[in-house]
């Protein structure tokens, strides 16, 4: 193409240009990260996954078996999401990490281009966002993987779930989150709670109506709340299992205290992870109301999960 002065130049599509600048950033984060196969959550969910394609396979691993006991469980749905390509499924479990990577990437650049204006400087946000603060999270739960897991995928739309959230699209917002959530219980359960508990605070003081809290309520409780419901429903069949104490002691501070007693978190990380969340909350405490309330009800359920799992544990609680 030729401008005015009849200076040839070359024009990129802005989507274009998106998709180019994601699958650098890509590849930058498998240079840091690398990529791993076979490990990871992936030791859960892979055999579950070529359980399902043949029920000859792991028929006395106590794992499989007893998570096979209730469907659906928490391993359903990624499980089935996988099933078609388990005759290709080191190729695609890697495909799927690069997809799920490229949308995580993109949702965080639209994120950032709420509140930068240049799509450069946006992108260097996003990298250092994932790349020198990506290990300096509580509970060692990244937003970015280099093994794909039920979590990373997740991560990636519930990335474009508090996009639509900022942009006031609570329809659109409370599907992704409902989405998240069949693929990973936890996470889109989690941020569905703290989106909620910041729209109904910003309904009561005037800020949102009540028709988009219920609709972003209603939207959810019709269709992932229905599936977590289930899912308890089903693990509940079982019968009496062991007292609380006991399973509080084996899930949480035997097999995962890394992920769930925040007294046992390093305290670097601790410490990192509260000053970048003081400085958020100074930096948009006069700009954007709600991303300020993100970040306080976000460390005020902190505190609150803290005090009730290590102090208190709760296993209830502790789930969460």
């Amino acid at each position: 193409m030729e401008n005015k002065r009849g200076y040839a130049y070359f024009s990129i599509s802005p989507y274009f240009f998106t998709i180019l600048a994601a699958i650098a950033v890509w590849a930058l984060l498998i240079l840091r990260f690398g990529y791993r196969y076979g490990t990871g959550d992936q030791v859960e969910l892979l055999p579950y996954t070529l359980y399902l394609h043949d029920a000859s396979l792991y028929a006395h691993d106590f794992f499989i078996q007893n998570l096979h006991k209730t469907v659906p469980n928490e391993r359903t749905v990624m499980a089935h999401l996988l099933l078609p390509f388990v005759p290709q499924l080191e190729f695609f479990v890697l495909l799927f990490q690069f997809v799920s990577s490229v949308v995580l990437l993109i949702g965080l650049q639209r994120i950032a281009l709420l509140y930068i204006t240049n799509k450069y400087a946006s992108w260097l946000a996003v990298v250092v966002t994932l790349i020198p603060l990506n290990d300096y999270t509580l509970g060692n739960v990244e937003l970015y993987s280099e093994c794909l897991q039920a979590g990373g995928v997740a991560c990636a739309i519930v990335a474009w779930a508090v996009f639509y959230f900022l942009k006031r699209n609570y329809f659109v917002s409370g599907i992704l989150l409902s989405a998240a959530t069949f693929v990973q219980l936890l996470d889109g359960l989690d941020v569905m709670i703290l989106l909620s508990t910041v729209l109904l605070f910003m309904v009561v003081r005037g800020r949102e109506s009540w028709r988009n809290f219920f609709r972003f309520v209603f939207i959810y409780s019709a269709t992932a709340f229905v599936y977590l419901l289930v899912i308890w429903i089903k693990k509940s069949e079982g019968g009496e299992g062991l007292p609380a104490s006991d399973v509080f002691a084996i899930m949480f501070e035997f097999r995962h205290p890394h992920h769930f007693i925040f007294s046992s978190f390093p305290l670097w990380k601790k410490l990192i992870f509260f000053l970048l969340s003081i400085s958020g909350m100074l930096f948009f405490a006069r700009r954007y109301s709600s991303v300020f309330y993100l970040f306080f009800f976000g460390l005020l359920g902190l505190f609150f999960y803290a005090f009730a799992v290590d102090v208190l544990h709760q296993v209830s609680i502790a789930n969460f």
